[in-house]
């Protein structure tokens, strides 16, 4: 891709291939992700509406923005993995919340998951991994909610003012 890309389309995009190159990348409407990596150097990836993985794949930026849902749109038994390897992983949904649905999220680096103030990030995810890794939960009167049984490999640190809940299920810290 060139340099600072947009992509719109009128119904969705889909990367059926491998992407890089953009120092940053912005998509405007669903993504449908059916490569194993997109990878931007130097900026950020911002994703204005759903971003659904058809197969395991891997983010790299400096930041990932995303504006609706991450999910892999699949059954549980059959979910789909997304690694990140950037700094800051934020929703920058107005209002509301916003969902990450998958089979597992793995951080790269050490990384801050974050919102727009007041608003949740509900994960569906059986599996955050990094070992090795840390992963912030940066606060601004945000709500970062989990659903169903989660293991949690990495050192996991929320700042004042976070509300961390588990609805259902079990949390495990392995870290």
């Amino acid at each position: 891709l060139a340099e600072n890309t947009a992509l719109s389309a009128g119904t969705s995009v889909t990367f059926n291939a491998n992407v890089s190159g953009a120092k940053s990348l912005t998509v405007s409407g669903p993504l449908n992700v059916n490569c194993s990596q997109i990878t931007t150097t130097g900026n950020s990836q911002t994703y204005n509406g759903v971003v659904n993985l058809d197969l395991n794949s891997k983010f790299t930026a400096s930041q990932i923005n995303f504006n609706s849902n991450i999910t892999d749109g699949a059954v549980a038994g059959s979910r789909k993995n997304l690694t990140v390897d950037a700094a800051v992983l934020k929703s920058t949904i107005a209002s509301g919340s916003a969902s990450i649905i998958l089979g597992e999220l793995k951080v790269d680096t050490n990384t801050s998951i974050q919102t727009n103030n007041g608003t949740t990030i509900a994960f569906n995810v059986p599996l955050i991994s990094g070992t090795g890794k840390t992963i912030t939960l940066a606060s601004n009167g945000s709500t970062f909610s989990f659903d169903g049984n989660v293991e949690i490999n990495p050192d996991f640190i929320t700042s004042t003012g976070t509300t961390f809940s588990a609805s259902t299920g079990e949390m495990i810290f392995k870290a």
